[in-house]
């Protein structure tokens, strides 16, 4: 065997031949061993960030910002219908505090549930200037609320209506169906209405009607 003098320029040996190995070779096998690396570490990126890309979907962190504009469109998501004759609205009024008298009202043409109910509501708190008919809802009586659950209106009355309505078992029953005969007798889907005072369920209002459970319509007072 060969001995080579020693390169001082050369600090590696060959594992095969036993022999020293160039400067120049070892400059090219350090930029191959830094290229290898720049390599991985690339891998490496691609695979971390494939990785995030999966754990985001998969735990619905890019949902919120979808979530944002779901609900934004410049067109009309429906199709839109033409408007029809206007339909008419039977209001409730208590006439004379002896019955009640229906008062014709109109309302759109094609107009929903959740409409007509706001009309009437509108209507029954604008009663008639004439002192023959008078509304369950005139003076401090106010509406606080309107909700519809599996067909059961839920009509929400400040507290003043149990004054209004205290005098005597007639006023109560008449001030009453006032109300919920003009939401049963013009939405149709109705399945009752649930008088409540200040946002709880009350027994009764007056003392005399049971308003525990919800009321359906009562042609007997209307004349």
């Amino acid at each position: 065997m060969k001995h080579h003098p020693a390169d001082p320029t050369t600090t590696e040996i060959d594992p095969l031949t036993g022999e020293p190995v160039p400067a120049a070779e070892q400059e090219r096998g350090g930029c191959g061993w830094m290229l290898l690396l720049a390599m991985i570490g690339v891998t490496a990126l691609v695979g971390f960030g494939l990785w995030a890309a999966r754990e985001i979907q998969q735990r619905n962190l890019a949902q919120p910002l979808l979530a944002n504009f779901s609900g934004i469109s410049a067109l009309p998501t429906g199709s839109i219908r033409p408007a029809g004759p206007d339909a008419e609205l039977k209001i409730y009024f208590i006439a004379r505090e002896q019955f009640l008298a229906p008062q014709a009202r109109m309302v759109p043409g094609g107009a929903s549930d959740i409409e007509r109910i706001h009309r009437i509501a509108h209507e029954l708190e604008s009663p008639p200037a004439t002192g023959l008919l008078d509304s369950p809802l005139a003076g401090e009586v106010n509406i606080r609320g309107l909700y519809l659950l599996d067909r059961i209106l839920y009509l929400d009355l400040t507290r003043d209506f149990q004054q209004r309505v205290a005098a005597s078992p007639i006023q109560e029953r008449l001030a009453v169906f006032s109300l919920v005969n003009s939401f049963m007798l013009n939405v149709q889907e109705l399945g009752g209405v649930q008088l409540m005072i200040e946002g709880e369920m009350v027994p009764t209002a007056g003392g005399w009607l049971d308003l525990s459970t919800p009321l359906g319509q009562d042609l007997s007072l209307v004349r």
